[in-house]
């Protein structure tokens, strides 16, 4: 039966709006996007090749590296056997100057013909555009479709070169992408990536529950390479600054985002809030395919924004692609926080913990088990995947101590005390509790980029409750 389109009812718009990003360009700092075009070549149509300059120059505010996923050869899915696409990124790149941003430079390295999977002929792969007037491209031989790029003596062996591209793990699939670039003369590499797609996959809500996820095992396997790449340049250079981005196709604690991540790099994609983590729509489900990695060294000078424009809207909003762009600044060469004392906690199982130096940095991963929490006794940084299951007790034992939950998201915080000055990292907290009689007026919430939010809701937790579990907990003190 039909129905008839005066029955229906009326269409109310939404008052969701595509959004800039919050990041500020700023000269001492690189921007670095990840941004998957969705099938673009020299024949995309005029209004999609302006939507995309437009949120390249407006919305991403100019990032100094574009790494691009989804670019495809000049005649696009026209199986001619050709697979250069300088005229694609030059369609892109004119199209950004018109509009008022810089003239952007690019590099690739074009696949063999039909080898990298995609639509038959449009031989996507992902390259970089970059701003010549902020960064420079490392001097270096640029790669073969086939050659596999090393590091040797702090340089790419080739600039860019493919990470193992002949590896049986990349067939029918595309090739990591590395390359090495200079800003206010300090190096950086970026890799960029685009995983297998989930094709094949069990749908998350189908019938079959647990669902099936047989594509999973090519991207394990792509993980591992990427991540045994990053080692290896860490092995040779402990201090490289390492940027690993693109569209994974899988979510940020999924096996292959886990393996990718390992104990090398930091997914800056987790210190999004959870209600803004999000770069794709599929079957109704809002989630992240879309990652930038960072070495952990940069990880505490770094900072995301996931940039909803696309994967929320329709083509008559805007949208130019199915996915959304993601957005880091770095401070490179920022100085490290230096710590008196730091736990690395892998594998580690007990019951309580207690952390009595002062200004000490705990690493909990998610292998870790602290069933009853951890009490801090003085100033620390609390960081690792493994805080998302755990509760921290904010129990100083001077005045003035500062908390930095800024690493991860934490099961919940209890403030046993009022000895804190401040706590940063707050809105990575799920569950808040306080003593009851504490007074936290006085103390300072700051977000992940240090910037004062409006004080958090407390509820209280009286005191006889808390002194039951403490006196029943087994104490490991450190």
């Amino acid at each position: 039966m039909l129905s008839n389109k005066s029955d229906l009812p009326k269409l109310i718009e939404g008052t969701t709006v595509r959004e800039t990003t919050t990041i500020t360009p700023d000269p001492e700092k690189l921007t670095i996007a990840s941004y998957n075009v969705e099938n673009f070549s020299a024949k995309t149509d005029d209004a999609k090749v302006t939507k995309l300059a437009q949120a390249i120059v407006q919305n991403l505010k100019q990032p100094d590296i574009i790494g691009l996923v989804e670019m495809q050869d000049n005649d696009g899915e026209t199986d001619s056997g050709n697979t250069n696409a300088d005229q694609s990124f030059a369609r892109l790149i004119n199209k950004i100057k018109e509009l008022g941003g810089p003239e952007y430079a690019y590099t690739d390295i074009a696949p063999e013909n039909n080898r990298d999977g995609g639509a038959p002929g449009g031989n996507i792969r992902v390259g970089f555009l970059y701003n010549q007037d902020r960064v420079s491209l490392v001097e270096g031989t640029k790669g073969t479709a086939t050659q596999a790029v090393g590091f040797e003596n702090g340089k790419l062996t080739l600039n860019p070169g493919r990470i193992d591209p002949t590896n049986p793990a990349f067939d029918s699939s595309r090739k990591p992408l590395a390359a090495q670039f200079k800003f206010n003369g300090k190096s950086v590499i970026v890799i960029a990536n685009h995983f297998n797609s989930k094709s094949g996959d069990f749908p998350l809500f189908g019938k079959v529950q647990p669902p099936e996820f047989k594509s999973e095992a090519k991207r394990l396997e792509m993980a591992r390479i990427v991540n045994n790449f990053v080692k290896d340049v860490q092995s040779k250079d402990p201090n490289a600054n390492i940027v690993v981005l693109g569209d994974f196709n899988d979510f940020e604690f999924s096996n292959p985002l886990k393996t990718l991540k390992g104990n090398e790099l930091t997914n800056m994609i987790e210190k999004v809030p959870a209600e803004e983590r999000y770069s794709y729509t599929h079957q109704g489900n809002s989630q992240v395919l879309d990652h930038i990695l960072v070495s952990n060294n940069l990880a505490q000078s770094t900072i995301v924004d996931i940039v909803h424009i696309n994967s929320s809207f329709m083509e008559v909003h805007g949208r130019a692609s199915d996915h959304d762009p993601v957005l880091i600044q770095i401070q490179l060469g920022a100085t490290q926080p230096k710590y008196d004392k730091v736990y690395n906690l892998v594998g580690f199982s007990t019951k309580k913990l207690t952390i009595q130096a002062a200004n000490s940095l705990i690493n909990m991963d998610g292998t870790s088990v602290i069933r009853e929490g951890i009490w801090l006794k003085n100033s620390a940084t609390v960081k690792g995947e493994g805080l998302k299951n755990t509760k921290i007790v904010i129990s100083p034992t001077s005045k003035d101590a500062v908390i930095d939950l800024s690493g991860a998201e934490v099961k919940e915080v209890l403030i046993d005390n009022a000895n804190v000055k401040e706590i940063k990292g707050a809105e990575n907290v799920q569950l808040w509790t306080v003593t009851n009689g504490v007074d936290t007026s006085n103390i300072i919430f700051k977000d992940s980029k240090g910037e004062v939010i409006s004080p958090v809701t407390l509820p209280s937790l009286s005191k006889g409750s808390a002194e039951i579990n403490l006196c029943r907990s087994f104490l490991f003190v450190l």
